[in-house]
């Protein structure tokens, strides 16, 4: 028998399979190159912009801060800080703020409350570094500037007017004049984050005790349209009770409401400069419990930590722990 021949089709089969699988091959070359080429105009194009604030006043105000900072790690470089905090890697300021927490439901401006309290415990303190432990209040008829506002707490080294004492208790209110002073505190006016009115009493706290702070409404029309504020606070490991002081606020500005609770760090004799890092902040952990109104008739369960410092300031070395009936604010301490 002769040899087998392959028939003349198969080869121009073969040949048409290998220039199809060829042609193929430059397709898919083409196809990657492009397809790298619109991924990068793509990246390049919906990059974030250099960051940039604009603020936009609302009736008239404008209600917080907000820097831009740098970030080789964000879209653009950079972001934005709101509110009084400290981008990361920037010095820590005095006067700055580790935690503000709102209570969501002791807010009721319509019919405000005639007391509120809450209960606070140092547990970590170190040193005369300032520290201060507060709930700022607002009176109902507030017209929309600092008349509106007081607070109270805890000062790890507080200032009585003339020179800084250590352990002191204290209650501000803003746009008044007078108040009465407890015997051995204080009443001086005050400036700097606007004027008004604040009481101071040295008061030897001490750490891991439950103190209840408490602001109410001591005399109602005490004379001349005026009614008498104060604030007080119950030792609740000794059960012993002490006022602060108190202050005359125009009963025209109503009732409290709209309690936040504060853990910041302010400007003493010993640190009147920022703090290069984090880790060079003074420990201070303290725990806000039980906040109420109308001598405990009304409880607040729902928080907001609307501005927490930890979360572009401090990472890893300030945080808020949640509690049952509360929670805890830590600036370097475990």
């Amino acid at each position: 028998m002769g040899k087998e021949q392959k028939p003349k089709s198969a080869k121009r089969s073969g040949k048409h399979r290998r220039l199809r699988i060829s042609q193929h091959k430059t397709l898919l070359v083409i196809f990657c190159i492009g397809f790298a080429v619109i991924g990068a105009v793509t990246l390049g194009l919906t990059r974030a912009a250099s960051p940039g604030v604009a603020k936009q006043p609302e009736n008239g105000k404008v209600s917080f801060n907000a820097t831009s900072f740098n970030d080789v790690n964000a879209s653009g470089g950079g972001g934005v800080q709101f509110g009084s905090g400290t981008p990361a890697g920037a010095s820590i300021l005095n006067g700055s703020h580790f935690n503000d927490t709102q209570m969501l439901d002791l807010n009721d401006r319509t019919n405000g409350y005639s007391s509120m309290e809450v209960d606070i415990t140092p547990e970590v303190e170190q040193g005369t570094a300032g520290y201060y432990y507060a709930n700022t209040v607002w009176y109902t008829n507030y017209t929309g500037n600092n008349s509106g506002v007081a607070y109270a707490g805890l000062q790890t080294n507080g200032f009585n007017g003339t020179s800084y004492i250590g352990h002191m208790a204290i209650f501000s209110v803003w746009d008044v004049t007078s108040g009465i002073a407890e015997q051995g505190g204080v009443g001086v006016p005050f400036s700097g984050e606007g004027t008004g009115f604040s009481v101071r009493l040295p008061y030897a706290w001490q750490v891991s005790h439950v103190y209840r702070l408490k602001i109410y409404l001591d005399t109602l029309d005490a004379g001349n349209g005026q009614s008498l504020w104060a604030a007080g606070l119950t030792d609740l490991n000794t059960g012993t009770t002490t006022r602060i002081g108190r202050i005359y606020v125009p009963t025209a500005r109503g009732k409290i409401y709209g309690s936040v609770l504060f853990h910041e760090r302010y400007s003493t004799s010993t640190n009147t400069a920022n703090v290069a890092k984090c880790s060079d902040l003074t420990p201070s952990r303290v725990s806000f419990n039980n906040a109420t109104a109308n001598n405990g008739a009304i409880i607040g369960h729902d928080y907001s930590h609307y501005y927490r410092a930890n979360d572009a300031a401090c990472p890893g070395l300030a945080y808020i722990q949640d509690m049952g009936n509360g929670f805890r604010s830590s600036v370097n301490a475990p």
